[in-house]
């Protein structure tokens, strides 16, 4: 049986669930300009797909549109068409009557509608979709595997003597920036990395003030040099103001054994549990409160967080077999 992957943004989920099934992992790389993104991954996206001659394709949403052209595509090349659907719901659009998002809505609803199998990392998300999707299974990110040797690898503003705490942002809408920042400036004899484009909020001059709060952004970097920021940090901060979703970071903070502070979501609180986590509100005080009590006993939380990852694991590997047998079925 021949399986492919296709995603139109490189993300480490979809690589690390192509190879756990066995697929050809295919990034498809466009242009950045958007109707020549969408028009040149279209075609190549529909050539691979006649040349390969899978028998299932999986597909990652985001992109809706690749998914609804994956679907759309399924009874002509006669595959099985799998939608990763981990995020890219857009709730708060849902009456939001622009032309924009009710294309967006249409093609999110075809794609959930008549994929065969429709993948979702948590419970949570099922509900929401079930209605639409003719099947549903749930599969959460696998644990990644990252060696700390990357830490060879030293990022140029280390500290060895004050802790560091890593917050894993990309600088979307739905983390609280400012919140985190403003906790950040009221810490104590601690380094702080922020992940990811600074440069959609923040100018250069901004951003050395900053550094003077041993808060240090620190741009868009290799991943051997991400992953060194992760080994090396103390503790890991990944925040959402979104539901439904479950935050990559927390995974690769986990992969290390890392305490970790999470955003007080029912989704990422069903899933992941409380040994070793600290779920705050978003706001200054909470996060500042969870930063501050997690540093206080890392070494406990680093001992339940091994504990709870064994779980994890276990579970992920019972709904992947799962889901191999809905796919065989």
């Amino acid at each position: 049986m021949k399986n492919i992957w296709i995603t139109w943004e490189d993300h480490r989920r979809s690589r690390e669930l192509a190879e756990s099934f066995d697929a050809e992992y295919i990034f498809v790389k466009s242009p950045k300009n958007r109707l020549a993104k969408y028009i040149y991954s279209t075609v190549l996206t529909l050539y691979l797909i006649a040349r390969k001659r899978p028998d299932n394709v999986f597909c990652q949403n985001p992109s809706v549109m690749l998914a609804y052209i994956v679907v759309l595509m399924k009874k002509i090349f006669r595959y099985k068409a799998i939608v990763d659907r981990h995020s890219n719901f857009k709730i708060d659009k849902l009456d939001d009557g622009s032309l924009k998002w009710r294309i967006f809505h249409y093609l999110s609803n075809y794609s959930l509608s008549n994929a065969d199998i429709t993948i979702v990392t948590n419970d949570y998300a099922k509900d929401y979709v079930s209605s639409l999707a003719r099947s549903v299974a749930i599969l959460p990110d696998r644990i990644p595997r990252i060696e700390c040797k990357a830490c060879s690898e030293k990022f140029e503003v280390d500290v060895a003597e004050k802790k560091k705490v890593l917050f894993v942002t990309t600088f979307d809408d739905d983390e609280p920036i400012n919140e985190m920042l403003e906790a950040a400036k009221s810490l104590d004899s601690v380094s702080v990395y922020l992940t990811g484009n600074y440069k959609k909020k923040f100018s250069e001059s901004e951003v050395i003030e900053f550094k003077r709060h041993d808060i240090i952004f620190t741009g868009f970097v290799p991943n051997s040099v991400y992953e060194t920021l992760l080994c090396e940090s103390d503790l890991v901060v990944v925040l959402t103001d979104k539901d439904l979703i479950l935050n990559c970071g927390a995974y690769e903070a986990l992969s290390l054994n890392k305490p970790l502070i999470l955003s007080n979501t029912k989704t990422l609180k069903s899933y992941f549990g409380g040994p070793g986590i600290i779920y705050v509100n978003n706001s200054r005080l909470d996060i500042l409160g969870g930063i501050n009590e997690a540093l206080s006993s890392l070494d406990v939380m680093k001992s339940n967080i091994v504990e709870r990852r064994k779980e994890i694991d276990k579970d992920w590997q019972s709904k992947k077999d799962d889901l191999m047998s809905l796919i065989h079925h």
